[in-house]
């Protein structure tokens, strides 16, 4: 295979501290993360995974007392992610066979009928998925002497979804008993691989 495996990482992280009085205090972050990852498949296809994540908190405490004290808190995290195999050139004796381009049509696809399919289905493809999650939670404690009495509450929801992109612009080219059929008997004569030999594909 030819290539090299590529991985570029770029992380952004801010926080902001506020202390808005003696007795209030806030706090926000936004991390995000850019990821690009190219790993070569074969000699013509190269695997392209990118990624998004962004995430963001922030929180706020409260004193009412020295002995009582609230804080709450929220977080929110998104995954954007794709995958895809790519070409990295066209190949030339596809390209001499008419196929103008490896995303479209792609590599052809042969099946004959009662025979294993013959080549491959090897054009370009995509993954898509994504992830959001959200969470919040607060508490209140009460501190009296060597005692802490602490109570809360917490609430996470998760989303996800995985889809699987067209496999774009894949050509089948279909080889049956029908196209070498004597006419009038179709389901008992004629051969899949007979057509296949005299180039007459399913159209």
């Amino acid at each position: 295979m030819a290539g090299r495996d590529l991985n570029n990482d770029d992380t952004y992280n801010v926080r902001i501290d506020e202390r808005l009085t003696q007795s209030n205090n806030l706090f926000f972050r936004y991390t995000r993360m850019n990821y690009v990852q190219t790993t070569p498949d074969t000699n013509k296809l190269t695997g392209n995974a990118i990624e998004h994540p962004v995430n963001y908190a922030g929180g706020y405490d409260h004193m009412f007392s020295p002995n009582l004290l609230t804080d709450l808190h929220f977080g929110y995290a998104k995954l954007d992610y794709l995958e895809a195999d790519l070409p990295t050139s066209n190949v030339p004796s596809i390209s001499a066979a008419g196929f103008s381009s490896l995303i479209n049509p792609g590599y052809p696809s042969f099946s004959i009928d009662s025979q294993s399919a013959v080549a491959g289905n090897d054009s370009a493809g995509t993954l898509d998925r994504y992830a959001k999650n959200f969470s919040a939670s607060g508490n209140l404690s009460y501190v009296h002497g060597r005692h802490e009495l602490r109570g809360g509450f917490q609430f996470y929801m998760v989303g996800y979804a995985n889809g699987t992109g067209p496999t774009t612009g894949t050509t089948v080219y279909s080889f049956i008993s029908a196209q070498t059929s004597d006419g009038t008997n179709v389901g008992t004569t004629g051969n899949g691989l007979a057509s296949a030999l005299l180039a007459t594909p399913l159209r």
